[in-house]
């Protein structure tokens, strides 16, 4: 798996909620990405904006705070996923690290998880377990 920063969702379905963007270990874009770029200084995703653009068979209709999500950024070889603390597990991280290739293999030399009980990750969705 390349590097990539970018933003997710945690459902049942994981995989479907990635939204993965090529970068290099300070975080610059390489390439083309699925969907335009939309964050404020252009650089990576907008969760409430990136989630109005998708298709109704993956939101369900569902508003962008329906599910727990995060984000992974990357600067100067280090890699920092920000997440809802309710999915800040073991099974969590090993997922997006690996989703991610937030790797040795890609120069990463740490990854730091932070929990984000903020209103910025809250969610709506309560049904358990997630993952």
């Amino acid at each position: 798996m390349n590097l990539c920063k970018g933003v997710f969702w945690i459902a049942d379905n994981a995989e479907k909620y990635l939204f993965r963007i090529p970068c290099d270990i300070d975080g610059n874009v390489i390439g083309k990405t699925e969907y335009p770029l939309n964050s404020k200084d252009g650089s990576n995703y907008n969760h409430k904006k990136l989630w109005a653009t998708l298709p109704k068979d993956v939101t369900f209709g569902k508003p962008f705070d329906y599910f727990p999500r995060g984000r992974v950024e990357i600067r100067n070889a280090k890699a920092t996923v920000y997440l809802n603390p309710n999915i800040n597990n073991q099974d969590v991280q090993g997922f997006i690290a690996g989703q991610f290739g937030l790797t040795e293999e890609n120069l990463i030399k740490s990854v730091r998880f932070v929990s984000d009980g903020s209103n910025h990750y809250k969610y709506s969705y309560n049904k358990g377990e997630i993952l």
